[in-house]
C-alpha cells in the first residue's frame, strides 16, 4: 500500500503555487538537483540533503544536535485492525509488549549510538497499547504498520527545524528500532545499511523576505524495509549570526497568518496523483 501523504501547511492555500519539474529521483548516477531561485546557497544544501541533515548543520552551528519526540504514534488501518492493534491515546505509542518476541534491537546500533553521541533523545511516558497476535506469525510474514512521527530538533539549546513524518514500517528489524523511540530515521536507514531512494515534492518559503521560514517535503524509500514521507519546516533565521542570540520558535499558525504571502513550488506530476 502506498505512503500516504501530510495535509499541505496550514494557510498555505493562498501562497503563490508554482509547478517546478524537481528531479524527481537522485541516484549515484545523477546527483544534481536543480532548486527554485529565491534560496540561498546554504538553503538550497538544505533542500536536497538526504539523510545526514543533523549532522550537517551541527556542523555549521559547531554544537551538538538534540532531538525531541513529541509524537510516535500507531496510525490505525486494514493490517492494525486485523491484528488487534489498538493505538495508545497518549502521542508516544510504542508497539506493544507482546510484539517484542518478533522485534530486534541490536547491540551495534546501542554502541555506535554511545559512541558518536550525535543526538539526544528525550521521551515521554508512554502506555502500551494492546495486541493480540497468532503465536506462530512468521517474522517474514507481510508487515505494514504505519506511524505518524513528529519531532523538533535542536543546536544548543535552539530550536532549529521540525520534522513530521507519516512511516510505513516493512520489517521486524526496523519496527523494532522505530518504536523505542531512541533511533531517528537517518540512524536507521544507516544500520540497515540501505541508501534510500530520495524524491522531493515540494518547497516552499513562509514570506518574501530572504532567511525567513520555509520548509520542504519529500520521500524517503527503502524497499522492503521502510517507506517515509516527511516535511521539515525550518525556523527564520537558520543561517543568521544572530541565531543563537534569541529564542527560536515554530509556530506554523502563527508564521503563516503573519508571512500573509508565500510561495510554493511543487512537482506537478506527484500532486496530480
Amino acid at each position: 500500500m502506498p505512503i500516504d501523504r501530510l495535509p499541505e501547511p496550514k494557510s498555505t492555500c493562498i501562497y503563490n503555487r508554482i509547478p517546478f519539474e524537481f528531479q524527481h529521483e537522485l541516484t549515484a548516477a545523477n546527483v544534481f538537483l536543480k532548486l527554485p531561485d529565491g534560496f540561498s546557497s546554504l538553503e538550497r544544501m538544505v533542500l536536497q540533503t538526504t539523510g545526514n541533515l543533523q549532522r550537517l548543520l551541527s556542523a555549521y552551528h559547531n554544537v551538538p544536535s538534540r532531538v525531541v519526540i513529541l509524537k510516535n504514534e500507531i496510525i490505525p488501518h486494514q493490517q492494525n485492525e486485523e491484528n488487534n492493534i489498538v493505538p495508545s491515546d497518549n502521542k508516544l505509542s510504542p508497539v506493544p509488549n507482546s510484539l517484542s518476541s518478533k522485534l530486534t534491537y541490536p547491540s551495534s546500533l546501542k554502541q555506535q549510538r554511545k559512541k558518536e553521541q550525535v543526538s539526544d533523545v528525550e521521551t515521554k511516558n508512554v502506555r502500551v497499547s494492546k495486541v493480540n497476535l497468532h503465536q506462530d506469525i512468521e517474522q517474514e510474514a507481510e508487515l505494514d504498520i504505519r506511524f505518524e512521527r513528529k519531532v523538533a530538533v535542536y543546536f544548543g539549546d535552539k530550536l532549529a527545524y521540525e520534522a513530521d513524518s507519516l512511516v510505513s514500517v516493512k520489517d521486524y528489524k526496523t519496527l523494532g528500532l522505530l518504536s523505542k523511540h531512541e533511533f531517528g530515521l537517518g540512524q536507521i536507514f544507516s544500520y540497515s545499511r540501505h541508501t534510500p531512494k530520495f524524491a522531493l515534492l515540494a518547497i516552499g518559503r513562509h514570506g518574501t523576505k530572504p532567511g525567513q521560514s520555509f520548509w520542504r517535503d519529500y520521500t524517503l524509500n527503502a524497499p522492503g524495509v521502510v517507506d517515509c514521507y516527511i516535511r521539515e519546516t525550518f525556523v527564520d533565521g537558520l543561517f543568521d549570526d544572530s541565531f543563537n542570540d534569541h529564542n527560536n520558535s515554530l509556530d506554523t499558525d502563527n508564521i503563516n497568518s503573519e508571512a500573509i504571502q508565500g510561495t510554493v513550488w511543487y512537482y506537478s506530476d506527484y500532486y496530480q496523483q
